[in-house]
């Protein structure tokens, strides 16, 4: 949680490491790391390139924190953003290490590594194995997935969450095209004044 006195909320994003991305992509993610930076939670991500960069960097020329959940045995570097960097074992610890830090969470498109992440985030929420945190995917890319899954017991409760301006709910999991709204649904239900950086 945020707020006078206690630590900044951390935001885990989800999203793409591939260089091969569109300029639309990038400027999504970098748009949406500078409004977390701005709203003064701190940023959580895999560390590495793609648009996983492109929100750190937004953060960081923001003013944010970012932190990296990492592998430790692999050719590639982190990305030069990071503040703090996390290298775990393997892909499984490294999952659940995004899960852990995270105080809520935002997804972007992305291919098989963001796949394997929301999937076990929406099971372990779905099954109860964790606490209900607020989840947005941005954009349009995962929608069809929710779709295929609207009979899951998940996407059919009711939202524990506030939703706001420029969010649609599916069952309690947000969806937007905007960066802003993305992160002012995450600010109002996380304690967070919605007109005002902590």
């Amino acid at each position: 949680m945020s707020g006078k006195g206690m630590r900044a909320a951390t935001i885990t994003v989800f999203g793409s490491g591939s260089p091969e991305l569109s300029a639309a992509d990038c400027e999504l993610a970098h748009r949406l790391g500078a409004e977390l930076a701005r709203r003064g939670f701190t940023l959580c991500n895999g560390g590495y390139g793609g648009t996983m960069e492109e929100a750190a960097r937004g953060a960081r020329e923001a003013g944010g924190r970012v932190v990296g959940v990492t592998l430790r045995r692999v050719a590639f570097r982190p990305n030069p953003w990071l503040d703090e960097v996390f290298p775990q074992p393997d892909l499984p610890a490294r999952i659940m290490g995004l899960l852990d830090r995270g105080d809520g969470y935002i997804v972007l498109g992305g291919g098989t590594g963001t796949l394997a992440e929301i999937g076990l985030l929406l099971e372990l929420q779905n099954k109860g194995f964790m606490p209900r945190r607020p989840v947005v995917f941005l954009g349009r890319f995962w929608r069809p997935l929710l779709e295929l899954l609207s009979d899951e017991p998940l996407l059919r409760e009711l939202a524990p969450f506030q939703p706001v301006e420029g969010i649609e709910m599916l069952g309690p999991l947000a969806c937007t095209d905007s960066p802003e709204a993305a992160v002012r649904y995450l600010a109002v239900n996380l304690g967070q004044s919605p007109g005002e950086a902590p």
